[in-house]
C-alpha cells in the first residue's frame, strides 16, 4: 500500500510538471482555428494584461496595460477605447517595465526579455511561436491599425495615446480563422547578450569573451567545468552571473 501511494504521488508530481510546461510543437488541422488549439495561457506571456511603463530614449514615458504575445511575437496593449492593439516596433523605445520584468527593443527582432539584472552584461531572450509549415489563412485581406503608445505633449509622465502607423496586414487576426490546410507551429527561443550600452550579441562563447576582455582563461575554464550550454536559459544566467562576479572581484584584470 505504501509503495502504491508513493507511486501515485510521483505520478501526479510528474504529470503536474508536464502540464505546467508549454508545448514546443503545435498541429492545427484543416478547419481548426489556431487560437483554439493554442490556449491563451500558452501564447501569452502573462495570464492577463498588466500595468506597464514604456521608457523612451529621450527619457519620456507612457503608461499602459500590456501583454506579450508569443504567437505573432508582438507587444499588445489595451487602447483608450478598450480594444487590444499591437505596438509598432518602435526604435524610440528603450525598454518596457512590467512589474519586475524588463523588455528591451532590438530592431528587426522585436522585444527581448531580460533574464537577470546582472551588470554590465544581461542575458535576454526572444520567444515566439512560429509557423514552420502551412499558412493560417491564405485568403484573408483585412488590415488593422497598428499603433504605438506615446507620451502626452509637454508631459514627461504621459498616459497612453494612439499614434497611427498602419494599415498593414494583421498577423494576429489570421490566427482567429479556420485554417485552409494543415499548419505546424513551433515554439522557438533565441538568446542574446546585452551590454551596458544596450547593444546585442548572439549568446555564444566568443561574444562572452568579447564582452569580458581580460578574463578569457577563467571564463573558459568555468564553461568547461560546468558544461555550459549557451542554448540553455539556466546555464546562460549562471555563466553571466559568474562573469559579473569575477569582474567585480578582480576589476584590475580587465
Amino acid at each position: 500500500m505504501k509503495y502504491l501511494l508513493l507511486f501515485a504521488l510521483n505520478w501526479f508530481s510528474i504529470h503536474a510538471c508536464l502540464q505546467a510546461q508549454h508545448r514546443q510543437k503545435y498541429i492545427v488541422h484543416t478547419g481548426e482555428i489556431v487560437t483554439q488549439v493554442i490556449p491563451a495561457a500558452e501564447r501569452m506571456h502573462y495570464g492577463q494584461f498588466k500595468p506597464a511603463r514604456v521608457i523612451y530614449h529621450n527619457g519620456q514615458t507612457a503608461s499602459l496595460m500590456l501583454n506579450y504575445s508569443y504567437l505573432p511575437g508582438e507587444m499588445h496593449f489595451i487602447g483608450p477605447k478598450g480594444d487590444t492593439l499591437a505596438m509598432v516596433d518602435d526604435p524610440l523605445v528603450k525598454s518596457i517595465q512590467v512589474g519586475e520584468d524588463v523588455f528591451y527593443y532590438l530592431p528587426r527582432t522585436g522585444y527581448l526579455l531580460a533574464l537577470s539584472d546582472t551588470y554590465p552584461v544581461k542575458p535576454v531572450e526572444k520567444q515566439i511561436i512560429k509557423i514552420i509549415k502551412g499558412e493560417p489563412s491564405s485568403g484573408y485581406q483585412g488590415a488593422s491599425q497598428v499603433v504605438s503608445p506615446i507620451f502626452n505633449t509637454g508631459d514627461s509622465q504621459g498616459t497612453v495615446a494612439e499614434r497611427y502607423v498602419g494599415p498593414k496586414p494583421s498577423n494576429e487576426q489570421l490566427y482567429y480563422q479556420p485554417v485552409p490546410n494543415l499548419v505546424l507551429l513551433s515554439r522557438q527561443v533565441s538568446f542574446y547578450l546585452m551590454d551596458k550600452n544596450q547593444r546585442f550579441y548572439e549568446a555564444k562563447k566568443s561574444n562572452l569573451f568579447k564582452l569580458f576582455p581580460g578574463y578569457h582563461r577563467p571564463i573558459k575554464q568555468y564553461i568547461q567545468e560546468q558544461s555550459i550550454n549557451f542554448k540553455s536559459k539556466q546555464d546562460l544566467i549562471q555563466v553571466i552571473q559568474y562573469c559579473s562576479q569575477l569582474q567585480r572581484k578582480h576589476p584590475a584584470e580587465q
